[in-house]
């Protein structure tokens, strides 16, 4: 497959790229785009502008981050993913692994043990199956060194579909240009698609299965790309909650969060959920103002949105609101109603909720 790069990786390319996410670690592990995991004594810390995944010296420690928003793939369009890495010393009973996925599913530059090299890893057939290809047995030649130990930029682009070709990149040290190292030619070679869903977040793990030697995987920053324009497309639904406020405490109006076990799976939702809208009235003697969060949430009145269709879940009544995140706040005049088309960066992955809550200085009825 011809890869189109941008300057300054030296491509031509005549189809826009939309950005889907990323992560960087410019000045700390930030939980508003990193989300890490750490077990058993497996560290994630940030210095010099790079994410430092160690395992310690626990032979079953591991350490994780993934992208807190997952890339989001729409059919039709290929993807790309660039990251930086620098992998640790190979040693027995250690995975190292960066990419694109999860434990399921994905597209990943790897040391398993002390082996290097690329692996597709597909829950499509309803198992976890490891699909891993060495370096000694890449596809492609290449007029350079290479050596996983030192910084290198990697990419993976793909078509998907279910069977479109997937092909694995090195940047060139001399040219400055992605160099296909590995590539997978999938389509009429297999009876199911090459990955369950491909939608996934941007990820780096290591992993201690016996191995005592603390290991430092390395990660600079990462982004995920979709070539031609981002579409927010797909099934729109829309909830609706009354209160009638009593003077008092902020009180919480109306919640959506997105759930994670979806149409009758198990941790199954890898899909993004994009709050359009906002539509309020009042009928009260003062202002009321209105306070948007993204927030954790549990307890009180909820219900599906539509179980068949939709991955949101809508909750009212008196629910626990944790780590709640102030994104704005609408200020509503007495008897006032408005229609309001929200930012774009107001997206709730999996696990996470939009709560709106009203505030007055005197009783009122509202309606978000």
């Amino acid at each position: 497959m011809p890869t189109p790069l941008t300057a300054p990786f030296g491509e031509m390319q005549v189809t826009e790229k939309s950005l889907l996410t990323h992560i960087s670690f410019h000045y700390n592990i930030n939980p508003e785009i990193v989300t890490p995991t750490e077990a058993n004594g497996g560290t994630v810390t940030a210095a010099n502008s790079a994410a430092l995944l160690k395992t310690g010296i626990n032979p079953n420690a591991s350490a994780l981050i993934r992208s807190r928003l997952p890339a989001r793939y729409i059919s039709g369009q290929g993807m790309q993913i660039i990251f930086s890495a620098q992998f640790g010393e190979p040693q027995t009973n250690l995975l190292q692994e960066a990419g694109y996925g999860n434990t399921e599913d994905g597209f990943f530059f790897e040391y398993n043990g002390e082996s290097f090299g690329i692996n597709r890893r597909s829950s499509a057939t309803g198992q976890v199956i490891n699909h891993r290809k060495p370096l000694s047995q890449w596809s492609q030649s290449r007029n350079f060194e290479f050596n996983p130990l030192l910084f290198n930029i990697y990419a993976v682009a793909f078509q998907w579909l279910g069977a479109g070709e997937i092909v694995f990149h090195v940047e060139s040290p001399h040219s400055g240009v992605l160099v296909p190292v590995h590539e997978i030619k999938y389509a009429n070679t297999a009876q199911v698609a090459s990955l369950l869903n491909p939608s996934l977040p941007l990820w780096a793990r290591v992993l201690n299965t016996g191995n005592t030697i603390d290991t430092t995987l390395k990660i600079g920053n990462a982004a995920a790309y979709a070539f031609g324009r981002q579409e927010i497309v797909g099934p729109r639904h829309a909830a609706r909650a009354a209160l009638a406020y009593t003077l008092g405490a902020e009180r919480l109006v109306l919640a959506i969060e997105n759930m994670t076990d979806v149409f009758g799976g198990v941790g199954n939702n890898r899909s993004t959920l994009q709050a359009d809208k906002f539509g309020y009235s009042t009928e009260g003697a003062k202002p009321v103002t209105f306070r948007v969060y993204r927030c954790t949430i549990s307890g009180g009145t909820n219900a599906a949105i539509d179980a068949n269709t939709s991955i949101a879940k809508q909750y009212t009544g008196t629910p626990t609101l944790s780590n709640p995140k102030f994104w704005y706040a609408i200020e509503a005049a007495k008897a006032d109603h408005d229609f309001i088309t929200l930012p774009q960066d107001t997206s709730i992955p999996p696990g996470e909720a939009i709560a709106i809550t009203a505030e007055s200085v005197t009783n009122s009825d509202v309606t978000a």
